[in-house]
């Protein structure tokens, strides 16, 4: 899910931006500063790849439920969808782009 909600947010971004993108995700953010191999998650990384080549991404790290306020609402805002409290709150139109 971490990185589908990678992919979304950068579909937004326009090109040549700087971006510093947070996530409580170490997989993802260790599978896009290092490089690290991961099968399970190939087609999405690289997707992610792609927005490196059109940005300037900084991938950085933030503690899960540890008080950061705009974590907490990411986390709030996924319950709500994953419970369906929001219809269609991360459903996008076909014109986002994560190529």
């Amino acid at each position: 899910m971490e990185f589908q909600a990678a992919i979304e947010a950068l579909s937004f971004v326009p090109e040549n931006s700087n971006v510093t993108l947070f996530s409580d995700s170490r997989i993802l953010v260790d599978a896009m500063k290092k490089g690290d191999p991961l099968r399970a998650h190939q087609a999405q990384i690289e997707a992610l790849r792609r927005f490196n080549d059109k940005h300037t991404i900084k991938w950085q790290w933030v503690k899960a439920h540890n008080g950061n306020k705009m974590n907490e609402r990411c986390d709030e805002l996924c319950t709500l969808a994953r419970i369906n409290a929001i219809p269609n709150a991360f459903r996008f139109t076909s014109s986002s782009k994560t190529e």
